[in-house]
């Protein structure tokens, strides 16, 4: 369908957020005008961007807030306010317009992260928390806002200039799994399968050490090598994961299998020669950008493939360093986009788009893949049993299909095993890719 755009002044703020939300999300083809006697004389669909009380032309009209209009960082004052049971940002008052408020200034707020660019109290990982969002301030983080709203201004307009809509998106989901550990005992240095061995007995888990001397011997398979779980599971469900892996020096945060281990190779070797692979880029890479640049020509030189895909390790996503950092190293997607402690969207959003450089105002060419839920959220933030995080993952994924969005999870390998605490998870992880796969009525 043909879309004109209409507003006074033109900027890349504007353009950006309207071409991901109709161009994009909408599948509209979109015209942008400055120029109203065009606009009013034009057949197609029509958006008034701006103030109304000039309009005389049938159009759907969304006030126009100063802040998209900016090209600087700074606190704003967002008007919280609701509006057809959905919350909304940046209310403007007395317009004469179809809403009470600038979708599209609210929408690029949450896409863009200006928040996150703002000063903010980092958790002990240096993090931005969803606690310290406007999302949670005022309610929303569970709810996909940006699409919501999306889909009841595309219902508008059907209803207004009388069309049938093209379904552009259809629900997807995409499990990932990141590999911090590959495995529990096995492929260890010396050292480590030592020192592991005695903390076991120091500490009393002689169980633990009775099933580390089994698997050493090789009578029994390592318990974090649930790959051919993974693999039956997802082809059952007609699922394609991916997987990215930890390819950091040792440290206190970086535990992995040596990537030149030649069981790491073999492993490399054995997931992308079914799924997508993509780095997942150290702790101390953050820090280092020389060792991030390392890890990724590993993960490269191993599978054979350039490596265009990537998650931070502990989520550690900084504006505007991390994407820049990693356009920089030829990244073009990213799957960081998610709380450690919460469920929900930190975007607003289920649907993938490009990082806007809010730094350089502009649109980039990666493009941002927001996770939903987590195993160590459900487990270990939120202190859930398996049963009651099945419950909570079932609210994420109604959302995600209520808006025909794309749902990424994140596990890891090492939580299919019986080891910290996990007794139960693989069982909930098999109930979770089932309800997840189900398609939407």
């Amino acid at each position: 369908m043909n879309l004109i755009f209409y507003t006074k002044k033109l900027n890349p703020r504007i353009e950006y957020i309207v071409k991901h939300l109709f161009s994009k999300v909408l599948a509209y083809s979109i015209e942008f005008t400055c120029d109203y006697k065009h606009f009013a004389a034009s057949d197609k669909i029509r958006i008034h961007y701006g103030n109304s009380q000039n309009a005389k032309v049938k159009s759907f009209i969304i006030p126009l807030h100063d802040f998209i209009l900016e090209n600087d960082i700074r606190p704003q004052k967002i008007n919280f306010s609701s509006a057809d049971q959905l919350p909304t940002l940046f209310g403007i008052d007395n317009t004469g317009a179809d809403l009470s408020f600038d979708f599209l200034s609210m929408a690029f707020y949450l896409l863009s992260r200006y928040e996150e660019y703002l000063p903010f109290d980092p958790d002990n990982h240096g993090r931005f928390t969803a606690r310290q969002s406007q999302a949670f301030k005022y309610g929303f983080l569970e709810q996909p806002l940006v699409d919501q709203w999306l889909m009841y201004i595309n219902g508008q307009l059907v209803n207004r200039f009388q069309f049938t809509p093209v379904k552009s998106k259809a629900y997807a989901f995409i499990p990932t799994i990141d590999i911090d550990f590959g495995w529990a005992y096995l492929h260890k240095k010396p050292w480590r399968t030592f020192g592991g061995a005695m903390k076991d007995l120091l500490k009393g888990q002689f169980g633990d050490f009775s099933t580390r001397l089994t698997v050493l011997n090789k009578s029994e398979p390592d318990p974090y090598f649930k790959f051919d779980f993974l693999d039956h599971l997802h082809e059952k469900h007609e699922l394609k994961a991916i997987y990215f892996f930890l390819f950091g020096a040792y440290g206190t945060y970086d535990k992995n299998t040596a990537p030149e281990h030649p069981a790491m190779h073999d492993l490399v070797h054995r997931l992308c020669a079914k799924s997508q692979i993509g780095i997942h880029p150290s702790y101390a890479s953050n820090t280092d950008a020389n060792q991030l640049e390392k890890e990724i020509k590993d993960l490269r030189s191993i599978s054979g493939q350039p490596i265009k895909t990537s998650r931070q390790h502990f989520l550690k996503l900084s504006f505007p360093d991390t994407y820049q950092r990693l356009l920089a190293l030829g990244i073009n997607a990213d799957y960081t986009m998610g709380y450690a402690e919460s469920l929900g969207f930190r975007a607003s959003t289920s649907h993938p788009f490009q990082w806007y450089d809010l730094e350089n105002e502009k649109e980039t060419a990666l493009i941002v893949f927001p996770f939903q839920i987590m195993d160590v959220t459900l487990k270990n933030y939120l202190g859930l049993s398996p049963s009651a995080a099945l419950e909570s993952c079932q609210r994420i994924i109604d959302e995600v299909q209520a808006v025909d969005g794309t749902l990424i999870s994140i596990w890891h390998n090492s939580s299919f095993s019986s080891l910290m605490g996990w007794d139960g998870w693989q069982s909930m992880y098999t109930s979770f890719a089932a309800a997840a796969s189900e398609k939407k009525a």
